[in-house]
């Protein structure tokens, strides 16, 4: 169960975007600089692909060679329909070159995600922490390079 909240952790994210964000693009994991929680899904390669739907941010995770859901950035909270990591709702923000999103289940914040853009936008740095059913507590920091 922690090793799927935290792959989901980094799988989504929901918040206002412009036409010019400096997501857009593919992303890569770089696995050499990313300290990933010990809890954490073994992975060997994963993707966010960020584009434009209309005025609303898009993004499509994959991981190991697996895409997963579509995630829209509209800056409302958006019920989960189905999930093996329990979250039933998730909302976010955008301020400048950060993403900011908060996972819930039922109404009680279980994590939050901030993605940060570098200086020069080539570098994305994920931060996710969060707290398990039990109670134990998670952190991870992944880096995407842009393709």
């Amino acid at each position: 169960m922690k090793a799927l909240v935290i792959a989901t952790l980094t799988c989504f994210a929901v918040t206002a975007a412009t036409a010019d964000s400096r997501f857009i693009g593919r992303w890569e994991i770089n696995m050499a600089k990313s300290k990933r929680d010990a809890a954490a899904q073994p992975i060997t390669t994963r993707t966010i692909v960020y584009t434009m739907e209309g005025s609303v941010l898009k993004a499509v995770v994959t991981t190991n060679g697996r895409p997963l859901t579509p995630v829209l950035y509209d800056g409302q909270e958006h019920k989960v329909e189905s999930t093996t990591t329990g979250f039933t709702h998730i909302t976010g923000t955008v301020a400048g070159n950060t993403l900011k999103t908060e996972f819930k289940i039922d109404g009680k914040v279980v994590a939050i995600r901030k993605n940060s853009l570098s200086s020069d936008g080539r570098t994305m740095t994920v931060v996710a922490d969060a707290t398990m059913p039990d109670g134990t507590k998670t952190h991870s920091e992944e880096v995407y390079d842009k393709k």
